[in-house]
């Protein structure tokens, strides 16, 4: 795992204090995907990173927490993938790319997703605002600004909304499949996208 930037200015204290945070980081990840979040233990988790009990709690207050910042990772890999297109790509290869991406990820630790999912709603954030939006959510915010300028999708619905529904589809789309795999992930959540996409261009 890529560790995170640490700010200009900072001191040996404040880089000490992140290389601990992303050492918990890893172990915690680590034992997650050996022994499932569920019954995953902090003391395990700790042992595993070298630290205190109380460390932990000082830079993850709770498991959850640390699946928050799994997926703040994941957004900005998915990000990076979508910011390489140019401004003028086409909606459907921005949907193909935010689901090649997507299902890249999300199959990588496919068993954290369902936790994923209710550690969002345990905190609320399925009731996030529009101003409150992941980076991939502003992102995509904002091409498919540009996508109804150039006449690609309807504005029925803010895109903001649009924004929504589509991540929340792709969403449930790999809930679903991880109960029934039955075809590969990265061609389900085409399908849906498809799917959304069929409606969103054409409803004025």
């Amino acid at each position: 795992m890529t560790p995170r930037p640490v700010k200009a200015g900072a001191t040996v204290r404040d880089r000490q204090r992140e290389d601990t945070r992303q050492r918990i980081y890893e172990a915690a990840i680590a034992v997650f995907r050996r022994d499932g979040f569920a019954t995953a233990r902090i003391e395990d988790i700790a042992r595993s990173a070298g630290v205190s009990h109380g460390s932990f709690y000082f830079h993850f207050p709770t498991k959850d927490d640390v699946l928050f910042q799994h997926h703040r990772e994941l957004d900005q890999r998915v990000v990076a993938a979508l910011a390489a297109l140019p401004e003028d790509a086409p909606l459907r290869v921005l949907l193909d790319t935010l689901c090649a991406a997507f299902s890249l990820e999300w199959e990588r630790d496919s068993s954290l997703v369902p936790d994923l999912a209710a550690a969002m709603i345990r905190k609320g954030m399925v009731r996030t605002p529009p101003a409150e939006m992941s980076p991939v959510g502003r992102l995509l915010t904002e091409r498919f600004r540009l996508a109804a300028d150039r006449g690609e999708l309807g504005r029925a619905l803010p895109m903001e909304w649009l924004c929504s529904i589509l991540l929340g589809q792709l969403f449930t789309t790999t809930i679903a499949w991880l109960a029934e795999p039955a075809l590969p992930l990265s061609t389900a959540l085409q399908r849906t996208a498809a799917l959304f996409l069929t409606g969103a261009s054409t409803s004025r």
